[in-house]
């Protein structure tokens, strides 16, 4: 008698010999998995019927053996949201296992077309893990299958990688924040968006400059030289904060604008300050202990842990994170209010849907890049960006098996629309877009014009496949007899 069952792709099937041999194994592949082996002597058939009960749990072990894998990467500013995302989603579909590491926007962009550096921005799904071998490139040819992060796609990626048919979706909307060290004060300070302007293309040198003693008449702000950290990576976090800029303060100059602007500052120096991890930042203790680091006058700093490092070492410092980062450090750091003399906005989820809801936003309707109004509200915080998903279109260089293409499209689809995802960005800072005529394209884009290939071969669009174990078949009754017949035909053989 022969019982077989879908599970996750793969077939759970049971064999009974008329020996009395019960063998349950999955195959996959072509290859088979044995899950256990059991024998009787001839006078205990009853045993037979037990038997064919634990298919249940032969079913159970298969799930567990078997995983989908979901390669992708991540930007700095999202991670968390993401990391909570892939755990919530997972529960939901056991058979998901989403692997990503933060490596930064840029980075997660590059590593859909194969540019992945192993040796300094490992991914773990993909690079291997001998990085002690001399002889190992530096960068692997292989690729991801999607990504996140806070910064739009260049508009030669869609050129230069034309094959792949890349496609970023438009996720949530967060804030980045100027911060700076709490020697100078230990309230937060207000600053105008000319203001923050004049600091990071070096007008204003010192703390007590005219311009901000005139916002803050009750701080008593030292005369000391104001040391800038920047990013010295290709940044979204840097990409978000020079683009308000150049929305909100006349004469900002474009070449001070994007993921890797070319600073107008001076003495500018290359650290080292991103090789601790961001757990070891977490309550900002380690930080603190250790030693002083001298920017002279201005530091470019490799990522969002360097930026933190080098504020919390030099006391009179100041730079740019994403918000929901700073509030693991809000003990040891000062934010900066934006505003003017009769007003100053405080970076929240509140501020940043004042933003995000400007009926003046728009969005490129081929890239679907979001377009931020220079008119921020009187109440909205002025420095948001947005996060995006990343993805590959075309599906023969993309996806394994339409299985695969379909959890990445449901992974994506869940981000949307669950309640619970859309608390766990804001917990952190983000707010997850929820605009009618957008989320219609976007779902249109997932279900139509992303593609994969099944079984027969044939490139199809996702949209049109479902698993086997997610198909819902209304002729149970009919099943229910088919599976007592075997069970019968056990018995009586």
């Amino acid at each position: 008698a022969r019982f077989k069952i879908d599970v996750f792709n793969s077939d759970a099937i049971l064999f009974v010999f008329l020996n009395c041999h019960i063998v349950a194994y999955i195959q996959e592949g072509g290859e088979q998995f044995m899950l256990w082996k059991s024998n009787c002597q001839r006078s205990c058939w009853h045993s037979i019927v037990l038997r064919y009960v634990s298919i249940i749990l032969c079913a159970q072990q298969a799930a567990a053996i078997y995983k989908i894998k979901l390669p992708g990467a991540s930007g700095a500013g999202p991670y968390e949201v993401l990391k909570q995302w892939a755990s919530s989603f997972e529960a939901l579909y056991p058979e998901a296992e989403i692997a990503f590491n933060n490596v930064g926007s840029d980075e997660a962009q590059k590593a859909l077309w194969g540019d992945i550096d192993c040796k300094n921005k490992p991914i773990g799904a993909l690079c291997d893990d001998d990085q002690e071998n001399k002889e190992q490139e530096e960068k692997r040819r292989t690729s991801t299958l999607w990504g996140f992060g806070d910064l739009a796609f260049a508009k030669n990626a869609y050129l230069d990688h034309s094959s792949l048919q890349l496609q970023q979706l438009p996720s949530a909307a967060g804030a980045v924040l100027p911060i700076m060290s709490s020697t100078i004060s230990t309230n937060n300070i207000t600053l105008t968006m000319d203001d923050i302007a004049g600091i990071f293309n070096a007008s204003i040198i010192y703390w007590d400059d005219p311009s901000l003693r005139k916002l803050n008449p009750d701080v008593n702000l030292p005369h000391k030289k104001i040391t800038v950290v920047v990013r010295k990576d290709s940044s979204g976090q840097t990409c978000t904060l020079t683009a308000s800029l150049l929305r909100n303060v006349l004469n900002w100059p474009k070449d001070i604008t994007g993921r890797l602007p070319d600073w107008n500052l001076h003495r500018l120096k290359n650290t080292n300050s991103s090789t601790e991890s961001w757990e070891s930042f977490t309550d900002g203790s380690n930080a603190i202990s250790s030693s002083s680091q001298d920017c002279e006058a201005e530091c470019k700093a490799d990522g969002t842990n360097g930026v933190v490092s080098l504020i919390l070492r030099n006391p009179w410092s100041i730079g740019y994170i994403e918000m929901g980062h700073y509030a693991k450090f809000d003990n040891y750091l000062s934010e900066v209010k934006v505003g003017n003399s009769s007003a100053s906005v405080t970076a929240s989820v509140n501020s940043i849907a004042k933003t995000m809801n400007n009926t003046s936003n728009s969005f490129d309707p081929v890239t679907l890049k979001m377009r931020i109004s220079s008119n921020t509200p009187q109440e909205g915080y002025p420095i948001i960006g947005y996060s995006y998903w990343y993805l590959k279109m075309n599906a023969s260089s993309t996806f394994q098996d339409c299985h695969q293409a379909w959890l990445i499209k449901k992974f994506i689809e869940w981000s949307y629309s669950d309640p619970h995802a859309a608390k766990i960005a804001r917990d952190e800072g983000w707010i997850v877009l929820q605009t009618p005529s957008l989320l219609k394209i976007i779902r249109q884009k997932l279900s139509e014009v992303m593609m994969c290939i099944d079984n027969l071969n044939n490139t199809i669009p996702v949209g049109t496949f479902t698993p086997p174990n997610y198909q819902h078949n209304p002729n149970l009754i009919d099943q229910g007899f088919v599976v007592m017949g075997y069970v019968c035909f056990g018995i009586v053989s």
